[in-house]
């Protein structure tokens, strides 16, 4: 009987710390940068608000972002860094790092996502109007 007690015990608390966690998030400032044949324009905009999953205590984190009526998911691995509550998130595509990344202080739930595309501001072979490179900020409240 102990030892049932124990097990469940144990499964109980497994189940709990590796809950998932989900926050709303709200931008404060974003910034971009857009590349036009010829020059580089920079422009300021109002981010959209979206959510995000934590999961198993920030092996990655799942945003979900809503453009007109699609909803975009977009997973992010995570890594530990040398401050313990913050935690920084890249985006990987076909096994490597795409560009994207998402950092995220826990501690006061702010948040820094930078979209770095190959094809925005960095790249004149493929410039594009639809690929922009930003930095957005913001906080995030849990549900």
């Amino acid at each position: 009987m102990k030892n049932l007690f124990l097990i469940l015990f144990a499964l109980l608390f497994t189940c709990v710390s590796n809950a998932e966690e989900v926050y709303f998030c709200t931008s404060d400032f974003a910034q971009g940068i857009l590349y036009n044949p010829g020059k580089t324009n920079g422009y300021s905009y109002k981010g959209k608000p979206f959510k995000l999953k934590v999961i198993d205590n920030y092996k990655s984190v799942i945003t979900k972002r809503t453009f007109g009526k699609e909803d975009s998911y977009t997973k992010y691995e995570c890594v530990d860094t040398k401050f313990e509550n913050i935690h920084i998130c890249n985006h990987f595509l076909d096994g490597k790092m795409s560009g994207d990344s998402f950092r995220f202080n826990y501690k006061n739930n702010r948040f820094i996502t930078i979209l770095s595309s190959f094809y925005g501001s960095i790249s004149e072979d493929e410039p594009t109007t639809q690929a922009p490179d930003a930095m957005i900020v913001g906080s995030c409240e849990k549900f």
